[in-house]
């Protein structure tokens, strides 16, 4: 069972959020640089930047990882327990972002706004199936609940006004 206190976490090149003891337990894993093992046993509070808390994605143990790691990962938790489509991708550079699939083979990307780090503020963009920005007009939106209700919007707006997918969006709970 996990412990309550966060731990620190790994956020891979394979877009997982981890424990240590579940990277480490996966098959061929290599073990983490001796620089990360040292760091793994700093307190959580002592981390050199902004980080932020979410669960591992192996085993629901509460780590901390990058904070815009983190905030997407938990939007995309939230997203999936409406019953939306979403998951996080490792977009290069080891960045990240919330993808959620739209009618037609599109996708919406989500990220967090470099200009403004740790503010829940996000961009959002879509793309074609290609990979190619369908629209470069970043919009951005404020706040964890917002950014839910921007994807709904999105998608209700892409299904047509006879989509019957409720959005229970619940004021105050996240992942």
């Amino acid at each position: 069972m996990p412990s309550q206190a966060p731990v620190i976490g790994v956020w891979t090149p394979w877009a997982e959020v981890l424990c240590v003891a579940c990277h480490d337990a996966r098959p061929g894993a290599k073990r983490l640089p001796m620089s990360f093992q040292v760091r793994a046993d700093q307190p959580v509070e002592q981390l050199p930047h902004d980080h932020a808390t979410t669960p591992c994605d192996g085993c629901g143990q509460l780590i901390v990882v990058p904070g815009n790691v983190a905030r997407e990962h938990n939007l995309v938790l939230a997203l999936k327990s409406q019953g939306i489509q979403a998951y996080l991708a490792q977009t290069g550079g080891m960045h990240s972002a919330a993808v959620v699939p739209l009618p037609g083979g599109d996708s919406l990307r989500i990220v967090e706004s470099e200009k403004n780090p740790g503010t829940d503020q996000f961009l959002f963009s879509e793309y074609e199936g290609s990979g190619d920005a369908r629209d470069d007009r970043n919009r951005e939106v404020v706040g964890f609940h917002a950014a839910l209700a921007r994807v709904w919007s999105i998608l209700q707006q892409r299904r047509g006004p006879t989509a019957s997918h409720a959005f229970p969006l619940e004021q105050g709970r996240r992942p």
